[in-house]
């Protein structure tokens, strides 16, 4: 059987797409319950990059949110201030971690009230162009109130 070199070039292109997202695995997802006044929510989860390479976390994007963004929470003289992040890198063979008043996403104008019980669909986007799909339980926080303010 003999096969075109286009079609061998598109099997290597697609088997290093699979490998691609195997690479990058994304676990415990989640977003924090709000009142239906709030328009900001967090979510957080832990990317595991199993490659030998770092990758860029570059965009998070869902049907359920007019926008996302990834901030950083940093407590200096006692107060405690958001920094809006362009990307997150991850380290090669490395994980790292979204999680209330560190690292979080930030996430602006939900179309519809959320409440705990729920699933949520976010999208990924790393820089080796890998785009995982992922769904986020949508939970009671486990902190006092006056956390959720942004």
């Amino acid at each position: 059987m003999r096969y075109s070199s286009g079609f061998l070039f598109f099997i290597l292109i697609a088997v290093q797409s699979v490998f691609a997202q195997n690479s990058i695995e994304i676990t415990d997802v989640w977003i924090n319950e709000a009142p239906p006044t709030v328009k900001i929510l967090a979510g957080y989860f832990t990317i595991n990059n199993h490659s030998d390479d770092p990758v860029d976390l570059v965009t998070a994007h869902s049907p359920s949110f007019q926008k996302i963004e990834f901030h950083l929470t940093e407590t200096q003289d006692g107060v405690a201030r958001m920094q809006k992040l362009e990307t997150i890198s991850i380290p090669a063979q490395s994980d790292f971690s979204f999680s209330p008043g560190e690292y979080h996403l930030m996430l602006f104008n939900p179309v519809k009230t959320t409440k705990a019980g729920e699933m949520i669909s976010l999208q990924l986007t790393f820089s080796n162009g890998t785009n995982i799909d992922v769904e986020a339980e949508v939970k009671r926080s486990e902190l006092p109130p006056h956390h959720h303010h942004h």
